[in-house]
């Protein structure tokens, strides 16, 4: 009897995360979703054949996804995530940014809110900031991604990774001492900084969604940015059109 690990998410953007360390003892193939490990013997890139897709549309209404994340509020598993109180830090980043949002993007905006409520009350938080706030109730986010034309993950998540996948324009923000990241994924993120994918500065963030707007996806779409975009796919989450045959002779061999 043969183990197969498959990866889960956006774990591989995380640094020495347990889960995985733990799990790699005992497994005898970790089956990723990018190139980004290959250097371990174990572990083998698949890459991902997801049923989620995404139509490109024009719509009178520019519509923007906020998906949120939320961690428990106390300890009970070591990884590079900062959980328990530490928490709160990014928490407040989120907070100072939609503070600063101003009402035109805010009105393009709804939130999805994490599938666990941890105890954070996020949406009474948001609420506080500004009553217009829209929250969805569809949990299901496969369902909604052909609905935006942007969307915001509360952080490197598995969204994040989706949506590149996609080929969604998506925007992230959080910093890199609540987020822990290796160096290999902190070289890309440098990248992406420089594209306004990422941001680890609440006020910049939201400056930009209030000053840029209309030029989000033009920007998402030049080359340059598709470029490194490409990079970031062939390391993290590769489309594999062959992925049932490539899997069937791997559990074969």
């Amino acid at each position: 009897v043969k183990l197969f690990v498959f990866q889960k998410g956006s774990e591989y953007f995380l640094k020495n995360e347990s889960t995985r360390n733990l799990s790699y003892q005992i497994l005898d193939k970790k089956l990723t979703w990018g190139s980004f490990m290959d250097k371990e013997k174990k572990n083998l890139c698949l890459g991902l054949n997801s049923n989620l897709n995404y139509d490109l549309k024009k719509r009178k209404k520019i519509k923007i996804l906020y998906v949120c994340t939320e961690f428990p509020k106390y300890f009970f598993k070591n990884n590079s995530i900062s959980h328990g109180p530490n928490f709160l830090d990014h928490i407040l980043l989120h907070e100072k940014f939609f503070k600063n949002l101003n009402f035109k993007v805010i009105d393009k905006i709804d939130v999805k809110l994490y599938f666990d409520n941890f105890g954070w009350n996020i949406s009474t938080r948001l609420k506080k900031i500004n009553k217009k706030i829209n929250f969805i109730k569809e949990t299901d986010i496969s369902k909604l991604y052909n609905l935006y034309d942007i969307v915001i993950p509360a952080g490197p998540s598995t969204t994040f990774l989706e949506c590149i996948y996609l080929n969604i324009p998506v925007i992230t923000l959080f910093e890199r001492n609540v987020w822990q990241v290796n160096d290999k994924t902190n070289s890309f993120l440098n990248k992406l900084k420089k594209k306004r994918v990422y941001f680890d500065n609440p006020i910049n963030a939201s400056k930009y969604l209030n000053n840029n707007l209309d030029k989000i996806k033009i920007n998402w779409y030049s080359k340059s940015t598709q470029s490194i975009l490409n990079q970031f796919r062939k390391k993290f989450i590769v489309k594999n059109e062959n992925f049932s045959s490539d899997l069937s002779k791997i559990i074969d061999n």
